[in-house]
């Protein structure tokens, strides 16, 4: 099983859920080291990044300091485990995979407008969003596409140097897993037909647009999917 990297709103938690049915599932643990990361300090304060020895069902108790030293050990359990997983989020983010050569991780994306809506639902985000002065507030929408952008710029470079796996998107899932050799069955109950529209307004539409749309058509043909 491939490491996986995504961000909020994009899909993780059914990957989650589908990936801990079926193997040992190290959670996103990458994210302690999100204070590393000074553009996303906000989140820092706002969201408790969990428990390691939580998010790796109990198989970790700590890890190094160092966010090299530490991507290091999770490689190691990885190649030595053909049965764990691992969600990835802030590595891929502070562009650690394709610094030190990681080959064969797989991105699951999503089109930035619906992901950031999904993400900032009350139930889901509700107090970082208050932080940042609502959904429709330039710093939530800034805080959100730099997330996305960085994820994406991440694949686009491991990409360009032929380490990267595979990327799944989202709204076509399904084709793209597959087009590698995962169990397709993995995917069998994912809706990629969600939208959020009914959560969107113009002008969050033209500034999500505006800020990601460099890269959002490395990735896809059309904005309106």
């Amino acid at each position: 099983m491939p490491i996986f990297c995504v961000i909020g709103g994009s899909g993780s938690q059914f990957l989650r859920r589908a990936l801990r049915r079926r193997f040992t599932l190290f959670d996103k643990p990458d994210t302690l080291f999100r204070d590393r990361l000074t553009r996303f300090m906000v989140e820092k304060r706002v969201i408790k990044q969990g428990n390691l020895r939580k998010k790796t069902q109990g198989l970790l108790e700590e890890l190094p300091d160092c966010p090299y030293s530490a991507l290091r050990l999770l490689l190691d359990m990885h190649q030595q485990n053909a049965g764990l997983a691992i969600i990835l989020n802030t590595f891929p983010e502070m562009g650690l995979l394709s610094r030190y050569s990681v080959r064969g991780t797989f991105f699951f994306v999503r089109h930035p407008l619906h992901a950031y809506l999904s993400w900032t639902k009350p139930e889901r985000h509700g107090a970082v969003i208050d932080s940042l002065g609502g959904s429709a507030a330039d710093d939530a929408i800034e805080f959100y596409s730099s997330r996305w952008n960085a994820m994406v710029d991440e694949l686009i470079r491991l990409r360009d140097r032929e380490l990267l796996g595979a990327i799944i998107r989202y709204e076509f899932a399904k084709e793209d897993w597959s087009a590698t050799r995962l169990d397709p069955q993995i995917l069998d109950e994912f809706d990629s037909g969600r939208r959020n529209w009914a959560l969107c307004t113009d002008q969050i539409n033209e500034e999500v647009h505006r800020r990601v749309a460099a890269n959002f058509y490395e990735i896809y043909d059309a904005w309106e999917i």
